[in-house]
């Protein structure tokens, strides 16, 4: 999915290479928590950006706590 926890006590997760181009996970609360990479080409090598429900994230990581509110994580590749 593009992230691991690096630390699963921090409850943060780490940003890694996104194998897939889309993934949606249903969250227990009745939320969607959706994963999508944009690439500019096939060959696209490290990750340019990333936005949480359409912000830019400054961190290489994302809070579990905000994930399950649910929304979309978008990697863009280049």
């Amino acid at each position: 999915l593009g992230m691991y926890p690096m630390n699963p006590a921090s409850g943060n997760y780490v940003f890694g290479w996104p194998c897939v181009d889309k993934a949606t996970i249903a969250l227990n609360n009745g939320k969607e928590f959706e994963i999508v990479v944009r690439r500019s080409n096939k060959e696209a090598l490290r990750i340019h950006s990333t936005t949480f429900n359409g912000k830019p994230l400054n961190d290489m990581y994302i809070r579990h706590a905000d994930m399950m509110q649910g929304g979309k994580l978008v990697f863009t590749l280049e």
